[in-house]
């Protein structure tokens, strides 16, 4: 079986030096890379000036939080984010998960959990399905398949890892009604232990950025259900 974490670069930012050693060793183990930063300033310029895999963000840091850390790295990258924080309001999750995040990990946690969680992102991220190099899905909308990239109105607009997973999974099954637990499932995983309300923070802000209107019912909310993408794909 691979190792999805060989030579992958994850940046560990986490004030409690004790937990980013702890994490930093087992992923050392599975042959990754591991940067570890005691607080946002360092980890920003960091993550600024190099190819990074997944950054592993704590939500109090000393000089900043890890909400403004992860909204600053997810406008500008697409850089897998996993939230590791004491904070389990479901109110703070929802919160990380509109700045950016890709799933959310409360203390104390065990270890193992914290790698699988690591694993099975780099997978999804890594392993999306084929669909076209190609792909016509708006009349100003266009999807690069090959490059991970979506184009509105000819203008690459930036979209997380989650983001794009989720437009992916939506094309794949255009025309279909979707449940919102299906969603879940399969873009976050089944063992996913977040809201459902995260695929409505994330529909939310997919149809912002691909500046889709109510007028523009490409993505359809289907009323105590969930969701469904209306476009016809070609052959």
């Amino acid at each position: 079986m691979k190792n999805i974490l060989e030579n992958k670069k994850i940046v560990i930012v986490e004030d409690d030096i004790n937990i980013a050693k702890l994490i930093s060793r087992v992923l050392k183990k599975k042959q990754a890379f591991t940067y570890i930063f005691t607080n946002g300033k360092e980890a920003l310029s960091f993550v600024k000036k190099s190819k990074i895999d997944m950054v592993l963000l704590d939500i109090m840091l000393p000089d900043t939080t890890g909400f403004e850390m992860c909204s600053r790295i997810s406008s500008i990258y697409s850089i897998p984010i996993i939230m590791i924080t004491a904070k389990s309001h479901i109110d703070d999750k929802i919160r990380g998960l509109e700045q950016g995040a890709d799933d959310y990990i409360t203390k104390p946690f065990h270890i193992a959990e914290v790698v699988i969680r690591i694993e099975k992102l780099l997978k999804r991220v890594h392993g999306s399905k084929k669909i076209h190099s190609l792909m016509q899905i708006a009349d100003n909308i266009v999807l690069l398949e090959e490059e991970h990239k979506v184009k509105v109105d000819n203008k690459h607009i930036k979209l997380n890892p989650k983001e794009y997973e989720l437009l992916v999974f939506l094309i794949n099954n255009s025309n279909q009604v979707l449940t919102r637990e299906q969603i879940l499932d399969k873009v976050w995983g089944i063992d996913f232990y977040g809201d459902i309300r995260t695929v409505d923070v994330n529909v939310q802000r997919l149809r912002k950025k691909l500046k889709l209107t109510k007028e523009k019912s490409l993505i359809e909310t289907v009323f105590k259900i969930g969701y469904k993408m209306n476009i016809s794909i070609g052959d």
